[in-house]
């Protein structure tokens, strides 16, 4: 049979979306995604987890001190990920604060003072959040910058960014939905060389707010809304669950934020780049943004790896905006989760 018959619209567009994916890389991204949106099972993502540029900037940096004991820092979600899928790796320790005595992948877990010569070691630190602490933790240990490798902030410095067909000009007006620390922002500065023109930064978060203040306050024309991006201007309800929050009825939340929509906010300003990572509300936010997309056409960074439909749903409604837009796909986190869908 040469082709499929009777193809319906909502095919057509899946298959759109495939076509404009630009590269190697991001097919196979697509399609490792897909297979594990649709069976759970993460083995499908380990090939594509394996290639990625984290993954790599590991290994290189392994090789170069391939003379000195290496040690694995870490041994929850990101270390079980690395000593699955490089088993090729041989660990002289595997150290982690909180798993003393306990096993991972076959290696025992020990802590720090029980590393003979830590000093000469080449440590891994495979932790995605409190990477700052443990790595004051080791220099305190008489270990050199040089001998630490921090997964976590090669990370955070990569999302969002590290795309080489994202250009920036000297007139950005840059939209970080999900601002948290203003991590992002900083980086979008640092990378402009502090050309923009405007910096608008999202974050419900009370707590957040207050760091986020703090770590822009030299920033220019940098504008901090302490709401949510939605479809609307209104109230969500979250709720805590382990893995981070969801939108629950209010009988059931433990926290409100306000939210207000791209577009109500903007009212016509328009936007260059826009990045998202909201807890799953990217979909609905974009809804809020379709003015602002369909008639600016900005750059975009999109997380699409919350729900399991979304590395479907998100590229086919960015497509109804912007039939023009070609896709990338990346990973930056060892679990496979931190996908980001580029539009350009």
């Amino acid at each position: 049979m040469d082709k499929f018959m009777c193809d319906t619209d909502e095919m057509s567009m899946l298959k759109n979306v495939y076509e404009k994916l630009q590269d190697d890389e991001s097919r196979k991204i697509y399609v490792a995604r897909s297979i594990f949106s649709l069976s759970d099972d993460r083995k499908y993502m380990l090939n594509v987890i394996k290639s990625m540029t984290l993954s790599k900037y590991m290994l290189e940096n392994i090789a170069m001190h391939k003379n000195q004991k290496i040690v694995l820092f870490g041994a929850g979600t990101w270390g079980n990920m690395i000593t699955t899928i490089f088993d090729n790796i041989k660990w002289d320790y595997v150290v982690d604060n909180n798993k003393v005595g306990q096993t991972l992948n076959g290696y025992f877990i020990t802590d720090l003072n029980s590393v003979e010569n830590i000093e000469d070691c080449y440590v891994v630190l495979a932790v995605l959040f409190e990477y700052r602490e443990i790595e004051k933790q080791l220099i305190d240990k008489g270990i050199t910058r040089e001998n630490i490798l921090v997964l976590g902030k090669r990370a955070e410095e990569c999302q969002y960014f590290d795309l080489p067909e994202l250009k920036f000009g000297n007139k950005e007006v840059f939209i970080d939905a999900g601002g948290f620390n203003g991590a992002s922002a900083i980086q979008f500065s640092e990378i402009t060389k502090g050309k923009y023109d405007k910096i608008y930064v999202f974050e419900p978060s009370i707590k957040a707010v207050v760091e986020c203040r703090q770590n822009l306050k030299d920033l220019h024309d940098c504008y901090i809304i302490e709401k949510g991006t939605w479809n609307n201007t209104g109230t969500l309800y979250f709720s805590e669950d382990g893995e981070g929050s969801h939108i629950v009825t209010e009988e059931e939340s433990t926290e409100k934020i306000e939210t207000i929509s791209i577009d109500e906010m903007l009212k016509g300003g328009g936007a260059s780049f826009i990045k998202m990572d909201i807890e799953g509300a990217e979909f609905n936010s974009l809804l809020g943004a379709r003015e602002t997309i369909c008639q600016y056409k900005p750059k975009l960074a999109i997380s699409v790896y919350h729900k399991r439909d979304d590395v479907w749903k998100i590229p086919m409604l960015l497509l109804s905006y912007n039939p023009d837009y070609k896709f990338y796909l990346r990973i930056y986190s060892f679990t496979g989760n931190d996908t980001v869908l580029y539009a350009i």
